[in-house]
């Protein structure tokens, strides 16, 4: 911390080595969060931190984190640079079981105070360069940041960690540049988020002069896979918040898959207790990959579910842009409470990835799919039949590649559509939904354009329907 200080203030980067010349270790144990000043370079130079066994604390944080400044205009931090140079590795170490559920319970601390890197209310911020392993919390935390740029990140978990998100995009953050991520996470690998529930609720209700919208985010070429039944990108806002102008392009699940694979690999907080001091332990360690690392979804936007005083109403997330997608998620996509004035390009399922999209309770209106295939080899898994979610109202009946489920849906186009092997219909499910759809194609004969109508044999041409 005292190098950090001394170099900010003489205008120099602070420079990380690999070894520890006070314990002739290549390793820096960490048992209290480093705190950056304004204008500071942090530079890793193959340099491995660890978190000390039992802390608690953020590794990196800015100054006024977690102080009453940091709420205010006036303790906005400008120019925070963390970057890594070659085998650069921040790890988490043995886990200190702190965990969400345990959040209010006395004498424990709250699990977003154990965040790798934790940036609130910052300007000018550049993460590049690092590798992430085992993370207790969520991996790089924003909030009310603008102007950022993370880059070249790669993260490694072993599936021993509930929430172990990779880099989240929290409340009050715009004009961010998200790209070049690598590596597997246990929960989602990059989540948009703005609710009041939880730390977003905790932080940000309090914030003076700033919007908690979401807006202007790119997150582009990122060739990851989770380790339970997330999703590799969520966005979600609720209680009147709003997100929007949000691109998401070229997204890459390189986990492998098989026939054995779960329905969705499970979460890791599925294999553990509450402790009598409001601890989370692990009472059977999951192998990484044990149950395959299929998703729910590889793209989720909204949620049935998570807020603090009312769901994202229509018309609050807007302007989304997904191409380029390639995934073996149940669903290639998911959509909740409400998306207007979108677009959908380029998305392929693989292996036992298996519908396009799953549209949930909501209002979608103005939204376009284009270009949206099943490789050869993709099948679906046989649990995929029925799906019945309570805690996030998912429920479908049948194989067909877009399922509505209670949703009012208005101007919805599909173009250059060519479904897998198994899939019984196109479309299917029950609302007040209006689409047009052309060049429709199935590889499999059996496919129906509509579920249960015999009728309207699949042919490459034009369609009007209505749910």
């Amino acid at each position: 911390q005292a190098a950090i200080d001394a170099a900010a203030e003489m205008g120099e980067e602070a420079v990380i080595p690999a070894v520890n010349a006070r314990t002739g270790k290549r390793l820096w144990e960490i048992d209290g969060g480093l705190l950056l000043p304004d204008g500071i370079v942090v530079k890793l130079v193959n340099a491995h931190l660890r978190l000390a066994d039992g802390a608690v604390c953020h590794m990196f944080q800015n100054k006024n984190a977690g102080t009453p400044a940091a709420k205010t205009l006036a303790g906005r931090q400008q120019d925070i640079t963390i970057r890594g140079i070659g085998n650069s590795l921040l790890d988490g170490g043995e886990y200190n079981g702190i965990v969400e559920k345990c959040n209010g319970n006395p004498g424990v601390p709250y699990a977003w105070e154990n965040i790798m890197i934790y940036m609130h209310n910052v300007e000018n911020l550049r993460i590049e360069g690092i590798r992430i392993m085992d993370q207790r919390q969520y991996g790089i935390c924003m909030m009310y940041c603008s102007r950022v740029i993370i880059r070249d990140i790669t993260f490694h978990s072993h599936c021993n960690v509930p929430n172990q998100d990779g880099i989240d995009i929290h409340a009050g953050c715009n004009e961010v540049m998200v790209e070049n991520i690598r590596g597997c996470t246990g929960d989602d690998v990059v989540a948009i988020t703005t609710i009041d529930w939880g730390c977003m609720a905790h932080e940000h209700t309090l914030m003076e002069g700033l919007s908690p919208d979401i807006h202007d985010v790119t997150v582009r070429d990122l060739q990851v896979f989770a380790a339970n039944g997330c999703a590799l990108v969520r966005i979600l806002n609720h209680d009147g918040h709003k997100i929007y102008n949000i691109r998401i392009d070229n997204l890459q699940e390189v986990s492998p898959w098989s026939d054995a694979d779960a329905s969705v690999a499970p979460n890791p907080d599925l294999y553990g207790i509450i402790t009598e001091d409001y601890h989370f332990k692990m009472e059977r360690k999951q192998t990484l990959g044990e149950f395959g690392y299929r998703s729910d979804s590889a793209i989720r936007i909204g949620e049935n579910s998570w807020y603090g005083h009312h769901p994202a109403e229509p018309g609050d997330t807007w302007g989304i842009s997904i191409s380029n997608v390639s995934t073996h998620a149940r669903h290639a996509v998911t959509i909740a409470n409400t998306l207007w004035d979108s677009s959908f390009e380029n998305i392929r399922l693989h292996g036992n990835g298996f519908r396009a999209v799953f549209f949930n309770n909501g209002d979608v209106r103005n939204v376009t799919f284009r270009n949206v295939t099943w490789t050869e080899n993709s099948r679906p898994h046989p649990e995929d039949k029925e799906i019945h979610i309570e805690w996030n109202a998912t429920d479908s009946v049948g194989l067909s590649a877009f399922h509505f489920s209670g949703t009012n849906a208005k101007n919805l186009h599909f173009e250059h559509i060519r479904t897998g092997m198994g899939i019984e219909s196109v479309f299917a499910g029950h609302g007040d939904v209006e689409l047009t759809a052309e060049y429709v194609q199935a590889m499999d004969e059996n496919t129906l354009l509509l579920a249960g109508d015999t009728e309207k044999p699949l042919r490459d041409e034009s369609y009007v329907i209505a749910l």
